[in-house]
């Protein structure tokens, strides 16, 4: 690949007349025009984006700071959110970090580096922006403090209510969901969603926070449950194997309900009944955050539930 200035010395041009022709910007003949433009594609000429950046004062690139990738969720969403901007002539450069401090840090870098826009999936709720973010940014998950971020995030009182709905159609009364003990804007309102629609209908609510499966055999002799409400299909997942390791059928006895439904998960495991998480439409969201419109999209989608073998 060669440079513009090896290029101009190709044609016996100036620099300038090579960056008119490749922008098309006039003051030059057609036939010069037309004898770089052979010459670029010749020789392999790529203009420099950072150069390209500098005259425009507009990078393609968006930053996502993140958690580490050790999640099929994570992957697919920043995977979805990737394809979504990319259509739109952007780039995502994903980088997972290990511990709050290390998100602000890159955020930091990121900022000072003038991307078009940033992307942050917050270990917890509260985390705080560095000051003087100036670029267009959304958090997904968790809400951040400080700065002008927008935080994009489905209804999530409403999948714990549609979970409710889900299993007492079926004619299930005992239901309980799982959950962790964390932080987490999805996880406090799921819950909080659930947990309103069970009294709504009169039920006792009745949640378990999980740090390994090995409370949970325990918690069902304990506590008549003959439904699983769970937070993502990994517990799902994991209360299936335990249940089925301790002789009780799913979902004869016990039926189990997950969320996320994440392409990546269903590949792995595709037995298990899940709400949908929608993630083409945060991939828009933050599309429209990007490009300055958000405001004037569409509201999130009602929560819809995947019926599989559990």
């Amino acid at each position: 690949m060669i440079s513009s200035l090896e290029l101009a010395k190709l044609c016996g041009v100036s620099q300038g007349t090579v960056d008119r022709a490749l922008h098309g910007r006039g003051g030059i003949s057609q036939q010069t025009q037309k004898i770089i433009l052979e010459t670029a594609a010749l020789h392999g000429y790529r203009a420099n984006p950072a150069a390209r950046e500098l005259m425009t004062g507009q990078s393609r690139i968006v930053a996502a700071v993140i958690p580490q990738l050790n999640s099929a969720f994570l992957m697919d969403l920043a995977g979805i959110v990737k394809s979504v901007l990319y259509q739109a002539g952007l780039h995502l450069i994903i980088t997972p970090t290990d511990t709050p401090a290390e998100m602000t840090e890159l955020i930091t870098e990121f900022a000072a580096r003038r991307c078009r826009a940033m992307l942050i999936i917050p270990h917890d709720d509260g985390f705080m922006l560095p000051a003087g973010l100036d670029m267009p940014a959304a958090s997904f998950l968790s809400r951040c403090k400080g700065g002008k971020s927008v935080f994009l995030h489905t209804d999530e009182k409403a999948n714990g209510a549609a979970a409710v709905d889900y299993f007492i159609s079926q004619g299930r009364r005992n239901i309980a969901h799982i959950t962790y003990d964390r932080p987490s804007h999805a996880v406090r309102e799921r819950a909080a969603g659930y947990s309103e629609n069970m009294r709504k209908h009169g039920l006792k609510p009745q949640i378990l926070i999980v740090k390994d499966q090995s409370c949970l055999p325990e918690f069902i002799k304990n506590n008549p449950v003959d439904a699983l409400f769970c937070h993502n299909d990994w517990l799902a997942l994991n209360a299936l194997r335990t249940l089925e390791q301790h002789g009780i059928k799913v979902p004869q006895d016990i039926s189990i309900l997950g969320m996320d439904n994440s392409p990546l998960f269903t590949s792995l495991c595709d037995e298990i009944s899940t709400i949908q998480y929608p993630f083409e439409w945060l991939a828009g969201e933050f599309l429209a955050v990007v490009s300055g419109s958000h405001g004037q999209t569409t509201p999130a989608p009602t929560p819809n539930i995947i019926k599989r073998r559990t």
